[in-house]
Formats: C-alpha cells, structure tokens, sequence
C-alpha cells in the first residue's frame, strides 16, 4: 500500500479504493468523501499518515468550489420529478426562513399561553396573524412538513407540539379543500387547544412513570379548564375554544370528557384529534421514546383506528403517505430514501429523495424516485435515522 501524509489531505477528496489508518482499522470506504472532522480527528490521535492501493477519483472541496453545483439526477422524459425536484429546492433555499419563523411563532405562542393561564392580558391577533403566516408557508411550500425533522428551536416542549399539529392539520385542510379563512380558523385554534395544560402541575403534565388516579384525572380536566380560559380570558368565539373542549373526543365515543361520538364531535375537533395524536406518537416523552413516523401511522391505523373519523384519517393518509413525510427507509434494491409525499390516492407508493446508495454512500448531487412509476421498487422496511447513520437537519 502506498503512504498519504495526513498534512496533505484536503475535504471533499474521494478515493478508488479504501483508505486505511492501519492494517486494521478503515477510514474512508471506496467512493467515501472525505470530511474535515476526518482529518481533525487523525490529527488529534497523532496520525500522520494513512495508506491505500487505490488513487484520488474526486477534487477537493476547494476545487468544487470552482465548478457549477451538480444538477439533480432526474429523468428528461418524467415531467412529475422535475417538479419534485424544483420544488424540493424552493423548500431548502427557505429553510432557514422558514426555521426563523417557528422560532419566532413559538415564542409568540408560549408568551400568550402563560399570559392566559396567568390572566394576563391575551394577543389574539398576534396568534391569529400566526395562523395565517403557517397556512401561507405550508399551502406555497409542498415540503414545508420536512421542516419539523431534525430541526432544533428553544421552545418548551408543549409549544413546539402545538405548532408541528398545527402544520399537520393545515395540510389536512388543504386536502380537504378549506377555503384559507377556515384554515387559518382551524390552525389557530390548534394552537391554543392545549391552553388547559399550563394548569396542570408541571410534576403531573412530565411525569416519567405511571400516573396515578388523581393524576390521570387532572390530565384528563385540561380540555374544560382551556376551554374556559379561552372564552372567558381570551375572548374566543366558541367554535374555536370548542376545539380546546373537544380535541380528546373519540369518534367511537370512549374519549373525554364528555364521551361525543362520531358527529357529535365538531369537524374541525376531529382533525384536531389526528393531528395531534400523531404527533405526540413520534415526539420523545418523559415516560417513552418517539416512535417512527411509520409506526406512529400503523398505529393510527390499527390499534387506535376506532378512534378517529374515518374519512379525515383517509384523507391524512393520503397527505401523508403509510411512510409519512420524512421517514427514512430502505427499498428493495437496499438503496436509503426519505419519503417526501405521495399521490393521495396511492399512499403505499410515496415519492422520496435518495439518500444512500446500494453500498450506504452519499450520493454526489439530488436524486428522486417516484414508486408510483417505478413499479419494480418497493419498501423493505422504515430505518432509524440515528441508527442509519443520517443527520435529518444537515441531509435535508
């Protein structure tokens, strides 16, 4: 094997064959890029140099800098992943946008909530204007739900909660049909359903182990306590502070506190209830970890399907796909993909972005697949990401 100094080597550089530190340990695989963190590491362990029988196949990170951006790998005569990917690229160039306005919507949400359970003064308009900022952003970005993966913002817990339902029920409108002023309604009244917890104490509401009776029950009482706070403090028509009343209402009857069923439960309260039950299915909790999206999805179809409206849970499906935005899976040809949507009508083939090829290499430049049309791929299984070795929020 022929010696490489340490000193010499430079980010972005890729090589034919694999790079060893020694006769036993690997560095880089074949077609692995090189990373700056890989050479910061062999300097602190004091390695000045590395081996390898194979040569340099790529330029450096500061050679690239001189070239073009790679185009995405797309198929000419497939005008659907063009759109894909043009429309995965207005997403990204809006990311840090569209984190800075989570940001600043958690932090308008979470004043306004203690303002609430403090009788303090309540900014409807201000949460209103929200509302309307969410609807606009995800109705004009098809991947704004991507933005809620791997993403990190200094929101309490039960804020940050609120606003991912929030989105998750707007893309529920829109598949619906609502006409943006309803939509803006139901989002905002997703965010202020929960107005009721801040009541509850914070030993109870976090609770790593099981609850008690007293504590189940105390839980159990922060729908009426929002509602009333939402209509006598914050002055809400009851249409919205119903959602707050209604959100844990079960289509079947067994939910709470008044045990509605069916048509009984308030439309906009029965998409409440999806999109909040998802996502506090994937979110980590003090008493369990998150599940993945697509066990969260299982779950809402099987073991829980009694209690959601069947129609709003098709139509969230359909949204979403059985693999919901931002899963990462494994296809049939073990190539890695995160799903970005799908067809309504065909939610068991979604369209993703590839992300690891057959041998668990980052590809060089963008690559999409639509499994509607590429009928000899399927879905082996869903991945951790951590597991899979994928960072969401640098991949995305």
């Amino acid at each position: 094997m022929k010696k490489l100094k340490v000193s010499e080597l430079k980010p972005g550089m890729v090589f034919d064959q694999p790079v060893y530190i020694d006769s036993s340990n690997l560095l880089l695989q074949s077609g692995q890029e090189l990373q700056a963190k890989d050479i910061e590491r062999l300097m602190k362990w004091g390695i000045v140099e590395v081996q390898t029988n194979g040569g340099i196949v790529q330029q450096t990170a500061q050679e690239k800098e001189t070239l073009p951006p790679p185009l995405p790998a797309l198929d000419p005569g497939n005008p659907d992943i063009s759109k894909v990917a043009a429309d995965y690229d207005t997403f990204r160039k809006a990311r840090f946008n569209i984190k800075s306005m989570i940001q600043q919507g958690a932090d308008i949400l979470a004043a306004n909530m203690i303002a609430l359970s403090e009788g303090k003064p309540f900014d409807n308009s201000a949460l209103l204007n929200l509302a309307g900022k969410l609807v606009d952003e995800i109705q004009s970005k098809r991947f704004f739900l991507l933005a809620f993966h791997g993403m990190r913002i200094k929101a309490p817990t039960q804020v940050y909660h609120n606003i991912q339902a929030a989105a998750y029920a707007t893309a529920m409108a829109g598949s619906m049909n609502y006409t943006r002023p309803r939509t803006q309604e139901l989002v905002f009244s997703v965010l202020v359903m929960d107005a009721g917890m801040y009541q509850i104490p914070g030993h109870v509401r976090d609770k790593a182990g099981a609850l008690g009776d007293q504590e189940r029950a105390a839980l159990r009482s922060h729908p009426i306590i929002g509602n009333q706070l939402l209509l006598k403090n914050a002055k809400l028509k009851p249409a919205l502070a119903n959602v707050a009343l209604q959100h844990h209402e079960y289509f079947d009857g067994t939910g709470y506190p008044q045990s509605l069923r069916a048509a009984q439960i308030e439309e906009t309260a029965r998409i409440a209830l999806i999109a909040d039950s998802y996502t506090a299915m994937i979110e980590k909790r003090p008493h369990r970890p998150g599940m993945l999206p697509y066990d969260a999805m299982k779950t809402m179809l099987s073991i829980d399907t009694g209690r959601f409206d069947p129609k709003l849970l098709r139509a969230f499906l359909g949204r979403l796909s059985i693999y919901p935005t931002g899963s990462i899976v494994q296809l049939s040809d073990k190539r890695m993909g995160m799903t970005l949507g799908c067809r309504p009508e065909k939610p068991l083939r979604p369209i993703l972005r590839l992300l690891r090829d057959e041998n668990g290499l980052p590809f060089s430049q963008l690559n999409f697949v639509d499994l509607f049309q590429a009928s000899d791929l399927y879905i082996v299984r869903a991945l951790d990401p951590v597991a899979a070795g994928i960072d969401l929020e640098a991949e995305i």
